[in-house]
């Protein structure tokens, strides 16, 4: 659904791809799904959709949540993986967020440094990195954060030592 939808914006059809959006939210929520990395995708769908009705508040919501699963959207799953940061940072440059666009490219580089071989979107990296330059300004957005920062941050006002933090994270 939520590849439904990407296409539907894609095609210029608005309304088909909230409802595609909407159904796939629902499944997520009906599920219980919303925490798993897989889900990514319905929320950078959701992103652009948000994005395209001009719902600045539903888009930065929703790139939250997208956020928040970015660090399980790895190059185990590399074509997912590409696409939802490709969709999001997008929406990243349509509003002049540079800086995120450029930690997403980031990782979608280290991405395809082990899963070269991914087609199309190869070619769609570079266009964006091509776009996204050196360009400053805008504000930065919710994902200048890396990766290993995502997974640290949740961890950070628990009880855990950081010698506990190292180890549930596996790091000496």
């Amino acid at each position: 659904l939520a590849e439904l939808a990407l296409l539907q914006v894609r095609a210029r059809r608005r309304s088909a791809a909230q409802a595609a959006v909407d159904e796939a939210l629902q499944l997520a929520r009906d599920r219980g799904l919303e925490s798993y990395a897989l889900i990514g995708i319905v929320y950078a769908a959701e992103a652009v959709v948000r994005d395209l009705a001009g719902d600045e508040v539903g888009r930065q919501a929703a790139v939250a949540h997208f956020d928040a699963l970015r660090p399980g959207l790895t190059y185990a799953m590399p074509y997912l993986s590409v696409h939802a940061r490709l969709a999001v940072a997008g929406v990243h440059r349509a509003h002049g967020q540079w800086e995120a666009a450029r930690t997403l490219l980031t990782e979608m580089a280290a991405i395809l440094a082990k899963r070269p071989l991914l087609g199309r979107y190869v070619a769609d990296v570079a266009a964006l990195q091509r776009t996204v330059g050196d360009r400053r300004g805008g504000s930065p957005g919710a994902t200048t954060l890396t990766m290993a920062e995502l997974r640290l941050l949740p961890l950070l006002p628990t009880h855990l030592s950081f010698r506990g933090i190292g180890e549930r994270l596996f790091l000496s």
